[in-house]
């Protein structure tokens, strides 16, 4: 018997969701986001991006309404546990509050749900709702091969490095991997753990602070001074 595995493209996840429901961050938050996303979207057109750790889903919603805008045929599949990072259950970070435990447990799930269909980009979207570790093996089973993957999971060495080789194995020949919080502050461990990938891998990465990102093809990316990506056919500096 054929073992049947995630059905990412079956109907949509949030059907009959009501944003009324749940907690939801305000209309419009995810309007704003990092300049390399619009050039790397215009440069691969790709057909799959996972996000690994999504949290709220700021990034997420923001890549969907670029594949609107650009008239792509792409889904974003979003692979969270959706419980918090060890930061998140610090009692005296905001995040924690950001949680909105009920009796005990994390219903961070539906305001990343609500804010997804209050930006109307739930036929993009796939929540996929386990460890990162799980994430991968599910998607290897089930057949996907993503043309970008989005890592902003764990922040310690050991976890990060290790986020990094599962989804790099998973890429295809022209895949490309990003990474959030480079060089970020506070965020050191997470730098070492993306430097000592790419030795690894012997492909150099292009960073900034806040973002790296690296192909397979080792395809040079370069920042220009805004964070944006000099990619050799579009305009620079944008």
């Amino acid at each position: 018997m054929k073992i049947q595995w995630f059905k990412w493209n079956a109907k949509p996840a949030f059907e009959g969701l009501n944003p009324a429901d749940y907690e939801h961050d305000p209309e419009g938050f995810w309007r704003h986001g990092d300049f390399l996303w619009r050039d790397l979207l215009v440069d691969m057109r790709p057909k799959v991006i996972v996000e690994v750790g999504t949290y709220r889903g700021r990034t997420a919603i923001y890549l969907a309404s670029l594949v609107k805008e650009l008239q792509l045929d792409t889904k974003i599949i979003c692979v969270d546990t959706w419980v918090g990072s060890p930061e998140h259950w610090r009692t005296d970070h905001e995040e924690y509050w950001q949680l909105n435990l009920k009796h005990g447990y994390p219903t961070l799930y539906y305001t990343f749900a609500a804010n997804v269909v209050l930006a109307g980009v739930q036929d993009i979207i796939i929540p996929l709702p386990t460890t990162s570790e799980s994430g991968v093996y599910i998607l290897s089973k089930a057949g996907v091969s993503p043309d970008i993957v989005f890592v902003d999971a764990a922040h310690e060495y050991e976890p990060a490095l290790s986020d990094y080789r599962r989804y790099w194995d998973i890429l295809p020949p022209h895949g490309c991997l990003v990474g959030d919080d480079y060089m970020g502050s506070g965020w050191d461990d997470l730098t070492k753990a993306a430097n000592q990938f790419s030795s690894e891998v012997g492909i150099p990465l292009a960073g900034t602070v806040g973002k790296f990102i690296m192909t397979k093809d080792g395809k040079k990316y370069e920042f220009d001074e805004k964070g944006g990506l000099m990619v050799p056919h579009l305009p620079l500096g944008k």
